[in-house]
């Protein structure tokens, strides 16, 4: 096979300039595990019918419940707060464990991203591992 650039970069060079790319580019990612699935009315959001599917959930939508469990409390116009208005809307420790248990909020590399950035200067073979 003949190389489009012999002289630079260097394989090595194109390898280190793709993975910092990776280091640097990153995404939020929001998972659910199988009970959130199963579970038809995840506190007032209707999770399953709207994620059918697969456990991939919307980031925006993942961080705004991140934000109100980290709170402890719902806002007025949740429809969980009429059942604990008298606490002023707190959310009980059990409700935040279940929270937590259910959704995975992570980051990881922007692959996609990465890949439309020409490190490279011919095609190449690339071993990678996917997530499941």
């Amino acid at each position: 096979m003949v190389k489009s650039c012999n002289t630079y970069p260097s394989d090595l060079t194109q390898d280190e300039n793709f993975n910092k790319c990776l280091n640097r580019e990153r995404k939020t990612v929001c998972v659910m595990t199988d009970p959130a699935v199963a579970n038809a009315d995840f506190d007032g959001l209707d999770i399953s019918g709207k994620y059918e599917g697969g456990l991939g959930v919307n980031v925006a939508d993942c961080l705004r419940m991140q934000e109100m469990y980290d709170g402890g409390f719902y806002p007025s116009n949740h429809p969980s707060y009429a059942s604990v208005a008298a606490e002023g809307g707190a959310i009980s420790a059990e409700t935040i464990r279940k929270f937590r248990e259910t959704f995975l909020i992570y980051e990881e590399p922007d692959l996609v991203k990465c890949l439309k950035i020409p490190y490279f200067c011919d095609d190449k073979v690339w071993d990678y591992m996917t997530w499941r």
